[in-house]
């Protein structure tokens, strides 16, 4: 019988676009875990709703948090998932609690069997300099003095992170007011993995960085779903492909 206190957390937003990856992640989690599912939802389809009702997935409409500045999905999710956390501190106090992206995940194990009670984050290949990508999320994010501190280490992933309660409410509180300070200069699509990399490597936030059991996929050095979870696997069309038939 696996822990009933364990949480996993998603957020979704937005309608009219194919959810095979949603299918990919949440049934193949289901296949390792049964405990509690949450997902976040921000104007999404009736037909991914029916669909998470059948997993046993608990919805939480963004409806219930009245934020009315307006932002991207990737900037909403660190604001949807610190206001859910902070409300539901009675709740969740002693719970273990797995955030993880909705769309682009493959699991073959149940993610709390690599948790070792310690705010933990996977990494992927390249540094921050290395990738063009983080390299620009960090300059327009904190600019030039914060690349040239952190632009030699391993980019950090902040689609997955796992943490005890007090730990992940103290990060998500920690990455809204960062967040608010960037909103504040531009309101720019994508700071969650820059804050998360400049929390851990400038204000030195104590945590595991796991380099072994998770693929990372984006920067198109890992190739393979050979992994217990496998992240970003839809930048190869092939295994995007076996994976969506699969789950479909």
């Amino acid at each position: 019988m696996q822990n009933d206190n364990r949480l996993v957390i998603m957020y979704i937003e937005g309608k009219n676009y194919d959810f095979s990856g949603i299918k990919v992640t949440i049934k193949s989690l289901r296949e390792h875990y049964d405990g509690e599912i949450r997902v976040i939802t921000k104007n999404v389809d009736d037909k991914l709703l029916d669909f998470l009702n059948i997993q046993k997935v608990n919805i939480i409409p963004s409806t219930n948090y009245n934020v009315i500045f307006e932002t991207s999905p990737y900037n909403n999710k660190i604001i949807y998932i610190f206001l859910h956390l902070k409300e539901q501190e009675n709740l969740l106090k002693n719970y273990d609690i797995f955030y993880c992206d909705i769309s682009d995940v493959f699991f073959k194990i149940n993610p709390f069997s690599i948790f070792n009670k310690k705010l933990w984050f996977s990494l992927e290949d390249k540094t921050i300099g290395e990738c063009a990508t983080n390299n620009t999320w960090c300059k327009i994010c904190y600019g030039d003095d914060t690349l040239n501190k952190i632009g030699n280490r391993i980019v950090i992933n902040s689609g997955l992170i796992t943490g005890t309660y007090d730990q992940m409410l103290n990060l998500y509180q920690k990455m809204i007011d960062d967040l608010s300070k960037i909103l504040f200069k531009i309101n720019y699509p994508t700071t969650d993995q820059m804050i998360v990399n400049k929390l851990v490597y400038l204000d030195s936030i104590e945590c595991v960085l796991d380099d072994i059991n998770v693929n990372n996929m984006a920067q198109g050095i890992r190739t393979n779903i050979d992994n217990y979870i496998n992240h970003q696997y839809k930048v190869n069309e092939n295994l995007k492909n076996i994976l969506y038939k699969k789950y479909e």
